[in-house]
């Protein structure tokens, strides 16, 4: 008994894993984008590895996005995951950086529209609000 009860759940794990694979999409959220093609492409990475014993921070990338910040005019949008500021000794403080590029844009560019969209699990499930939040809300970002 245990083991058709046991090949019976298994069934109806298969099929619903089945059905979700083949269902179709609601309404409006399959779009297909037309083939673009481009002619030149930037690629833009950071990596952290150690070489002879010394921690190396290749950054590429926000070195870039502070740039954009910086000439932005009219909105940002910036999306991002893990945004925390960290002490731990090694690691550039590169959420603060951002912060702080993002306050002082609004201050000198007050008309300029800024949204940062992140994660829960920045603020721990809202179980705590960083400093980081903090400061852009009050900077009125």
């Amino acid at each position: 008994m245990l083991k058709k009860l046991g090949i019976g759940c298994v069934v109806i794990w298969l099929l619903a894993i089945g059905y979700s694979l083949y269902k179709p999409l609601p309404q409006g959220t399959n779009y297909q984008s037309p083939l673009y093609s481009l002619s030149h492409v930037n690629f833009y990475y950071d990596l952290s590895y150690i070489k002879q014993h010394q921690k190396v921070h290749e950054l590429r990338i926000f070195p870039k996005l502070l740039r954009i910040i910086k000439e932005a005019e009219r909105f940002i949008i910036l999306d991002m995951f893990l945004f925390q500021s960290t002490d731990k000794k090694g690691y550039p403080p590169l959420a603060n950086q951002i912060v702080k590029a993002l306050i002082k844009k609004k201050r000198t560019t007050p008309e300029i529209q800024i949204y940062v969209l992140t994660d829960e699990i920045n603020r721990g499930y809202s179980s705590h609000q960083p400093y980081i939040f903090e400061a852009l809300e009050k900077a009125g970002i």
